[in-house]
């Protein structure tokens, strides 16, 4: 198992969970308060991460 200082050094993997999660907030308040109401969430610039040294 993989701890946690190991697990955020993937700058990729932590960057998809949390534009996912923002993702997932923002399609809840939309699911409750209509579509027109809230804003899509900012774009984020992509991260990549190259194992290959």
């Amino acid at each position: 198992m993989k701890s946690e200082k190991e697990v955020l050094q993937d700058e990729e993997g932590v960057q998809i969970m949390r534009v996912l999660g923002k993702n997932m907030a923002w399609l809840l308040k939309l699911v409750e308060n209509g579509k027109d109401s809230i804003l899509e969430p900012p774009k984020e610039a992509k991260v990549f991460t190259n194992f290959i040294r």
